[in-house]
């Protein structure tokens, strides 16, 4: 079935003949004859206005201005999440810490301590 789909939007043209612009990582975001402006070029063109990547500017790519907007939404979501990770180790590290300062720990012998660090 996905493979019937990818031939039917390669023949309309919505996928470019060309495997330049075609990061399977962006799959979602390859270029389109609907006029998305959040997608990649359908070919390398030179920018200077790029600036969450300013090492492709001057340099034939597929990122355009438009599409760094949608980079930095994704960024940011996937920050949060990292975030939030984080937090939750140094609140279980807290715990781990707290636990070490109860009489019922410090009475455990060596062996037993070991085990729970």
């Amino acid at each position: 079935f996905l493979s019937i789909c990818l031939l039917l939007l390669h023949a309309s043209g919505a996928i470019p003949n060309t495997k330049d612009c075609r990061n399977p990582l962006f799959e979602t975001h390859w270029y389109s004859d609907d006029g998305q402006v959040s997608s990649l070029a359908d070919k390398p063109r030179l920018h200077s206005d790029l600036i969450l990547c300013p090492a492709y500017n001057g340099v034939p790519s597929c990122c355009q201005e438009t599409f760094e907007i949608e980079q930095s939404l994704h960024f940011n979501y996937w920050k949060e999440i990292l975030v939030g990770k984080i937090d939750r180790i140094r609140g279980n590290r807290a715990g781990t810490l707290a636990m070490k300062k109860q009489a019922v720990y410090n009475a455990a012998s060596e062996q037993a301590r070991i085990l729970h660090q």
